[in-house]
């Protein structure tokens, strides 16, 4: 996961589950601080039992069996009452009155005509990395013709992947790529090789590559970025600590050359807190918090903001390690005392870093952590605020305001879902902010335990939300390049609530061919998905819902009646008529037979650009 998060695959506004867990946290959260889990249940006590005497023993047994149903019957009896309660103690926990989370939920984000987006921030970080790989290839690399053209248009498109750019729509397949270069012998150059390493998908490629630039970087006319980043890849893969000490001794070292030799500028400054805070950087930053921050203190007052900035990072990841990650009464006085210290430090420097320069997002967004720990819910407002001044889209504000509205924090349910509200209403659908409501509504999901596969789209209180949100998408000129995947999505949440007739009017506008990179986050066959929406919404769509109920609750036997009933229906159409048959062919497979007039037939599929 910390690989597809640095990759761009994932935003960090993810929720991921421990396994056997009923409880959603943070992807970028989680990566930070680890899976905080609940405390382990007491461990059942053995019994032990006794009596040699047969007439006692017999007795005993009619007794005890007598008195087992009895038990049982109390036990079940109990039980269920256990369970009515718990059920009423959760209704009550998770909507338990929060005024001031409903105030701070409810609040109108505002922005001026300075606040930038991410498509801001993406050419930003686009411009630093092309600087460094593209830039520092052409002027300093070792450009051996026989591979030169193929290394530039590597570099160029794996950037453009992760940052945008008109390479981005090459047909390169970059793992590929990465590997057909990294066994080719003319490809000796050592910042080449570093970024093949990043994109292979083969761990041994990976390291040979890494090792191989590492050793010729010394004698390469490469700055010290590239180093730096390839000491720090090759620690990921490493579990020996001698190993990765040295590794993260020679990455200081480049750090330190990093702010001498040109690599980096005081105007990189958001870049380079970004890459240690929520980037490739998180965890050697994490290793060595002191030593980074030093290294940015002696940069000297160009960089002030950067090392007030990573100085409150650095104590906000001290806090935790003096608190630990477990529930709060599992916390020592000793442990409160230290997350309390961190956390005023992190206050001063990052409130500090915020006055330097109000129009970077990241210090405030920090506060917003610090606020979560030793204030509320109407301060993380107020940093809320400040860092959507700067960028209205930031991702961790937006995550990181989600997380605090929970109800094991200072929120509830209804403010969760209101805080989503407020993102619809800004109506800024060049950006992923009226998205946002999606992630609410997830995350109401998540408190509510529903089953997998199950959502809340369909209700009547955020329906009518998703159409505005979806609506909007679709009609936002700056949008119109990702035009099929908002159409797909849209279709895949129609679906999910219920909304058929919207989810097939989606695939008809698509042509039928939705986005398969989208179906595959969703787990849904992309053969048989389309048919089964083209049947239930259409003129026999009530029919075959009924169908499906008794197909997904596992009644084989009604199932097969009813698609039987349907297969010679007048009023389907070709799609529902191939699902019928689908269908049919499956549930004659599940009980043993499988009629000629029942097999499926290939429909051959047309291929879709992502």
């Amino acid at each position: 996961m910390r690989r597809r998060r640095e990759a761009g695959e994932f935003s960090g506004d993810e929720y991921v589950q421990a396994e056997g867990m009923s409880d959603w946290q943070p992807l970028d959260l989680v990566l930070r601080q680890g899976y905080v889990r609940p405390p382990p249940l007491p461990g059942a006590v053995a019994s032990r039992s006794a009596g040699p005497n047969p007439v006692l023993v017999w007795t005993l047994i009619v007794f005890g069996a007598v008195v087992f149903v009895v038990i049982i019957a109390a036990f079940v009896r109990g039980i269920q009452r256990a369970v009515t309660v718990a059920q009423e103690t959760q209704t009550r926990y998770l909507n338990m009155p929060r005024p001031d989370a409903l105030a701070a939920a409810t609040k109108p984000v505002v922005w001026t005509t300075n606040t930038l987006t991410e498509a801001d921030a993406q050419k930003r970080a686009r411009e630093f990395r092309i600087r460094q790989w593209v830039d520092g290839y052409q002027k300093r690399g070792e450009r051996n013709p026989e591979c030169d053209a193929e290394i530039v248009t590597f570099l160029q498109t794996w950037i453009a992947r992760n940052y945008g750019g008109a390479a981005a729509t090459n047909s390169l397949v970059l793992p590929a790529e990465g590997d057909k270069l990294a066994t080719d012998a003319n490809c000796t150059d050592p910042l080449a090789l570093t970024a093949i390493a990043s994109e292979t998908q083969n761990r041994a490629v990976a390291i040979r590559c890494l090792q191989r630039a590492l050793d010729t970087f010394p004698n390469s006319k490469h700055d010290a970025y590239p180093k730096f980043y390839a000491d720090v890849i090759l620690a990921r893969y490493r579990t020996d600590h001698s190993l990765v000490s040295a590794l993260d001794s020679s990455a200081l070292q480049q750090l330190a050359a990093c702010f001498s030799d040109g690599s980096f500028t005081p105007v990189d400054q958001q870049e380079i807190g970004e890459i240690f805070v929520n980037g490739w950087g998180d965890r050697f930053f994490e290793r060595n918090g002191d030593a980074v921050c030093k290294i940015a203190n002696d940069a000297g007052t160009n960089y002030q903001w950067l090392a007030l900035t990573l100085e409150g990072q650095n104590e906000i990841n001290l806090a935790w390690a003096a608190r630990g990650s477990g529930y709060a009464e599992t916390v020592t006085s000793s442990g409160w005392k230290g997350f309390s210290d961190h956390l005023a430090a992190a206050r001063s420097d990052l409130t500090e870093a915020w006055c330097l320069q109000t129009n970077y997002p990241l210090a405030p967004r920090l506060m917003m952590t610090v606020a979560l720990g030793d204030s509320g819910i109407t301060e993380m407002r107020k940093w809320f605020d400040r860092t959507t001044i700067a960028q209205i889209d930031y991702p961790g504000a937006w995550t990181e305001m989600r997380w605090g509205l929970r109800p094991r924090w200072d929120g509830n349910l209804d403010a969760m879902l209101a805080f989503g509200r407020t993102a619809v209403a800004t109506r800024r659908f060049d950006t992923d902010v009226p998205r946002k409501f999606i992630d609410s509504v997830n995350d109401v999901g998540a408190e509510m335990n529903l089953p997998r596969g199950h959502y809340l789209f369909g209700r009547a209180d955020i329906w009518p939300q998703l159409q505005i949100i979806y609506s909007g998408y679709l009609n936002e000129p700056s949008q119109a390049p990702y035009r099929n995947g908002w159409r797909t999505s849209y279709a895949i949440i129609a679906y999910y609530a219920g909304k058929y007739d919207v989810s097939r009017a989606q695939l008809e506008a698509l042509g039928w061919k939705p986005q398969r990179s989208i179906l595959a986050e969703w787990n849904l066959d992309a053969t048989l998905w389309p048919l089964e929406v083209a049947a239930r919404g259409g003129p026999l769509g009530g029919k075959i819902s009924v169908a499906e109920t008794f197909y997904q609750n596992g009644d084989t036997a009604a199932a097969l009646k009813r698609y039987k009933e349907l297969n010679s229906n007048p009023d389907a159409d070709g799609r529902t008529k191939e699902f019928i048959r689908r269908r049919l062919a499956l549930l004659n497979e599940e009980q043993g037979m499988l009629p000629q007039q029942y097999r499926p037939t290939a429909i051959p599929m047309p291929s879709v650009t992502n």
